[in-house]
């Protein structure tokens, strides 16, 4: 026996059989006189003779959203003989599936297909491994299990039905994927992509390429609905513009976000001051602001702030042309986002060709169509009409410009027969949905 302050330790031998038993503890001092004695029964059993049982399984027993790659272990009361234990997997799934080729990673796929499956307890390939003691197991899958498969598990002893339970994989991840490229359509790696509402966050690769959902837990599965996508954003790559989209996520698939530009920035224009209130001229003169009836917000909240503004031509822009409309060329405002509420007007003061004349103004009809982008569908949209004129070698805003961000601001040419319907917009007699219904007939 072992003394330590006030606590003894001794150990006992108890046969191997099963039986009845009692200890008698006594306490002696040292002349040999019994200072306390108590005693203690307990019946052992021979191990071999507990019947056989599964105590614990991982994944649990009808346990729902299971990685499909999951091992299964299973925990026994007591050890086991290996060559009398057999398990059996099997999985029933009817539905989707994404279609990986075999020793490829999901997350190495830039097109990922759905294809139909289904199986009726289907055996799972794999194999077992025996932990040391022979008391636990683990079934490790070679492919693992299908996305929202119900995966079964039966063990057998000595040929004796011993256990079955069952759990039920994950559904199908719902995956994101777009690409990121300059204007020429040469991909940029690098560029960080965010959608800030689900707080994710991915840097495109050598191939441009990005992904949202790839490898996450079903914890974090994307859930469907419409989100804000920020393509570099505060330009933290330098030299390069910073664009805002809108994706519509479907649960269950793959959702394409598509090749998005980002133009390039002419470092070496400077950036410009413009603020709420006032009347300001940037880019060398050729756009005037008048924010006199009109308050700029941008995204660090504030109503000033620099911007930096350049000419892009069609080929070189981000967003998709507008459907029915020739646009001919559109000003480029970075930082993106910033929010323009009430009633701004805008001119553009023409410059002359390289010969110095504006003999190409006679091409052009009296009216044109303003176009920028809206919240709503943060795409190229149309938002008020202009006015040449041709004396001050200018185009005027006339009526409501709907100018609902400070993204682009650019102008359309539309079709002679049309020009009224400009014109009666300009004098208030009709809105914008309603001038947009015309033009499209």
């Amino acid at each position: 026996a072992a003394v330590a302050g006030s606590t003894v330790t001794a150990s006992a031998e108890v046969p191997v059989s099963g039986g009845s038993h009692s200890i008698i503890i006594v306490v002696q001092n040292s002349s040999g006189v019994v200072l306390a004695q108590t005693s203690v029964s307990f019946t052992t059993v021979d191990a071999a003779t507990i019947p056989l049982a599964v105590i614990r399984q991982t994944p649990e027993n009808q346990a729902r959203g299971v990685e499909v790659n999951q091992p299964i272990t299973l925990v026994f009361n007591r050890e086991f003989d290996p060559a009398l234990l057999e398990v059996a997997v099997t999985e029933t799934v009817h539905g989707k599936a994404y279609d990986i080729p075999e020793g490829v990673d999901l997350r190495e796929q830039s097109n990922v297909k759905l294809v139909e499956v289904h199986l009726d307890n289907a055996p799972v390939a794999g194999g077992l491994s025996y932990l040391p003691g022979n008391k636990m197991i683990a079934f490790y899958g070679d492919k693992g299990v299908h996305y929202g498969a119900k995966v079964y598990v039966e063990v057998t002893y000595d040929g004796q039905s011993l256990y079955r339970s069952y759990f039920e994989a994950r559904p199908l991840p719902t995956l994101v994927q777009g690409f990121v490229c300059d204007g020429s359509f040469v991909p940029i790696q690098g560029i960080k992509v965010t959608v800030p509402e689900l707080g994710l966050s991915a840097i495109t690769d050598g191939n441009g390429s990005f992904g949202f959902g790839y490898g996450e837990p079903v914890e974090k599965t994307i859930p469907p609905g419409r989100y804000l996508m920020i393509y570099n954003p505060n330009n933290e790559a330098p030299g390069i513009s910073s664009v805002h989209n809108w994706l519509t996520v479907m649960p269950e698939i793959e959702n394409s976000a598509g090749m998005i530009p980002l133009p390039f920035i002419e470092t070496e224009r400077p950036y410009e001051d413009i603020r709420s209130g006032d009347v300001m001229t940037v880019h060398d003169g050729l756009l005037e602001l008048d924010m006199t009836n009109a308050r700029l917000v941008f995204p660090d909240s504030n109503d000033r702030g620099a911007v930096h503004v350049q000419m892009l031509q069609m080929s070189q822009f981000a967003y998709a042309p507008i459907k029915g409309f020739e646009t001919a060329f559109v000003f480029q405002f970075q930082p993106a986002g910033i929010r323009v509420d009430g009633k701004p007007v805008v001119k553009m003061n023409l410059r002359p060709d390289k010969e110095g004349e504006y003999t190409y103004l006679d091409a052009m009809n009296d009216w044109v169509m303003f176009v920028g982008v809206s919240n709503e569908s943060l795409r190229l949209s149309p938002v008020g009409v202009g006015h040449l004129d041709r004396d001050k070698k200018q185009i005027i805003s006339k009526g409501r410009l709907a100018m609902e961000r400070l993204e682009y601001v650019g102008i359309a040419m539309v079709s002679p027969e049309k020009q009224p319907l400009l014109e009666t917009y300009a004098n208030g007699e009709m809105n914008l949905q309603e001038l947009l219904s015309e033009l499209s007939k």
